[in-house]
């Protein structure tokens, strides 16, 4: 089973409440079914598939980065970011590019949206302050 939300227009928060309450529906008919999601007090959510081992939780944020992509820096902050690149939709543009979570493994849902976000808000600013012109060495990583 795979939940996938979309939101226009980058709130994450809210199209995390939007998976929140799909989710909560769907565990909700389980139950009255007497079934739940495998669970595991140590890993997390349980799948067949030992990616989405934790939270299954895969936050993608398309985002335009037209200046800090082709710096030569840039690979080297999403390195060391608790986010990656993933091939996404890129026919708007090719400084379009898919920023996804790293982790799902020892974090909470909160936790991986709270680190997209903070992700992506810091890839923003490090493109503002290249187009500006202006020192990016304070906000690296």
């Amino acid at each position: 089973m795979k939940l996938v939300i979309t939101q226009p227009g980058g709130d994450i928060q809210k199209a995390f409440r939007q998976y929140s309450e799909l989710l909560s529906s769907v565990e909700g008919s389980l139950k009255r079914k007497g079934k739940k999601f495998m669970w595991s007090s140590k890993y997390g959510y349980l799948t067949s598939s030992p990616h989405n081992v934790g939270t299954g939780l895969e936050v993608q944020v398309n985002v335009l980065l037209p200046k800090l992509s082709k710096d030569p820096r840039f690979k080297r902050i999403i390195d060391v970011l608790p986010v990656k690149l993933e091939q996404g939709d890129h026919t708007q543009s090719e400084d379009v590019l898919c920023i996804s979570n790293k982790h799902k493994l020892q974090f909470t849902e909160v936790d991986v949206v709270q680190q997209v976000i903070n992700s992506v808000t810091l890839l923003l600013e490090l493109d503002k302050r290249i187009q500006r012109g202006q020192n990016i060495l304070d906000l690296l990583p």
